[in-house]
């Protein structure tokens, strides 16, 4: 009986965090926030009980909020988000790489984004190549399943790359002036 409550319990929260992503692409933000954070709190306390079992679902919807926070221009508490996110996903490539390293990789992709957004190209780069790096060694393996992910996150750093020409080409005076970058960033 008690893995049958904890089965509906993870159930609910699923339930609850594709809700959050329907407010979030609907831009109901507000409803979008409290819900994943409703999820963040109850996949937290699930984690402590049973880490393996419920990290990568905090790590998950950690992502969730930084994509939803960085949407909402709270950069700071995104990259916190994203920070945290990384962290969990780190631990459990400590346990099982092959499992979490496209959790890493989508993380790596959308703290890029943001720092990409924020004017941080540096780290936007490196985190794009790390990214590009594992969706790539992934795609070798899977083809089907992550090469958009690898041309996604290749097509970002292009883009910064890009972003960063148009800047110095801005400089002198040419007729870029206003154009913005926009990269692709994944909820899950």
């Amino acid at each position: 009986a008690e893995g049958d409550s904890e089965k509906y319990k993870s159930d609910e929260m699923q339930t609850l965090r594709n809700l959050a992503d329907l407010h979030a692409a609907t831009n109901r933000q507000t409803d979008a926030e409290r819900e994943y954070g409703e999820v963040l709190a109850l996949y937290r306390g699930l984690a402590k009980m049973s880490p393996e079992k419920y990290e990568a679902e905090v790590a998950a919807t950690l992502n969730c909020l930084g994509v939803l926070h960085a949407d909402m221009n709270r950069y700071g508490e995104a990259e916190h988000e994203y920070d945290q996110a990384l962290a969990i996903c780190r631990g459990l490539m400590d346990v099982c790489a092959e499992k979490y390293e496209a959790d890493m990789a989508k993380v790596l992709n959308n703290l890029a984004a943001l720092h990409a957004e924020t004017s941080h190209d540096d780290m936007a780069a490196q985190e794009f190549e790390k990214a590009v790096k594992i969706y790539r060694r992934l795609t070798n393996l899977c083809p089907d399943k992550y090469g958009s992910y690898a041309e996604g996150v290749q097509n970002n750093f292009v883009k910064l790359r890009l972003g960063v020409v148009c800047d110095d080409e801005r400089n002198q005076n040419h007729d870029l002036v206003g154009q913005k970058m926009s990269f692709v960033v994944w909820r899950r």
